[in-house]
């Protein structure tokens, strides 16, 4: 299943909150990368906040993205922690 297929079928399926559903969306805007490194750092802190929901010890955070500006563009570094 391709990337876009993915995203069809989360935009399909009526399981899929409203609120993925937007954020997919508006991610589609951007530029990937941007968008990608956006999304983890979301899912770090939202991961961070069930732990301590639930009273659980924090993950290690691995393969984290850094934003790395060139002279035209920004690449991503992927840099594991």
């Amino acid at each position: 299943m391709t990337t876009e297929q993915h995203i069809a079928a989360l935009l399909e399926n009526k399981g899929t909150s409203r609120w993925l559903r937007r954020a997919l969306i508006e991610l589609l805007e951007r530029d990937a990368c941007d968008a990608a490194a956006d999304a983890e750092e979301l899912a770090h802190v939202m991961g961070l906040r069930a732990c301590e929901a639930l009273g659980m010890k924090a993950p290690r955070r691995e393969g984290t993205v850094k934003r790395q500006k060139t002279a035209d563009f920004t690449v991503p570094v992927y840099q594991i922690s």
